[in-house]
């Protein structure tokens, strides 16, 4: 548990910086970023450490492949069986250990192409509201929905038969079912109307 929550301090500590700064300046170079690239969102920084990664397995692969052919070459000459048997095995280890990473991103990359592409999700913003719009603007617009709504709510519950004529002027001649099933009408139009257009 103590673990876990170190890690998730340090994890927060990497994320507040791309929020209060907005911006982050590298202070060490990477592979794909120089010293001084400024990192926008936490994306880029996590895309610049993969890319990090994936050239240190790279030359780590390198490394003991060439390791495991010295040592093929040295027991092969002595004449040494299990040293042959032993560094084919770390050849073929290197081989599949690339090969693995090859067929993550494969597969990765033929599930959805944008599974391998790291960005930060944005917000659409809708022409509706845009923040050009006042808010008066935006408050009128809202009440003249809702009073549009409100009346074919109206029109329509009185179209399928629901609520009876007279109904405002007279509540007390409408049973009290009648009433329900009327304000029921009118909220289920109303909202329809409301939220889906």
């Amino acid at each position: 548990m103590r673990k876990v929550s170190v890690v998730v301090l340090l994890v927060s500590f990497l994320f507040v910086n791309f929020v209060f700064a907005g911006g982050y300046k590298i202070r060490v170079s990477l592979p794909g970023a120089p010293k001084g690239t400024e990192i926008r969102d936490p994306s880029e920084y996590i895309g610049i450490l993969f890319k990090t990664g994936l050239a240190i397995a790279g030359v780590l692969a390198l490394v003991f492949l060439l390791y495991g052919a010295i040592l093929y070459t040295v027991s092969s000459s002595r004449g040494n069986v299990q040293g042959e048997s032993e560094a084919k095995e770390r050849i073929q280890s290197v081989f599949l250990g690339l090969g693995l990473l090859l067929l993550s991103y494969l597969i990765l990359y033929t599930i959805n192409p944008d599974l391998v592409k790291l960005k930060m999700p944005r917000m659409k913003v809708s022409p509706e509201t845009e923040a050009t719009k006042s808010t008066e603007a935006l408050e009128e617009e809202l009440a003249s929905k809702k009073e549009k709504c409100m009346e074919e709510a109206g029109k329509e519950c009185k179209s399928r038969g629901v609520c009876p004529e007279g109904l405002l002027e007279k509540p007390e001649k409408v049973s009290e079912k009648e009433l329900r099933e009327c304000m029921k009408c009118i909220e289920e139009v109303y909202n329809k109307c409301f939220y889906e257009s």
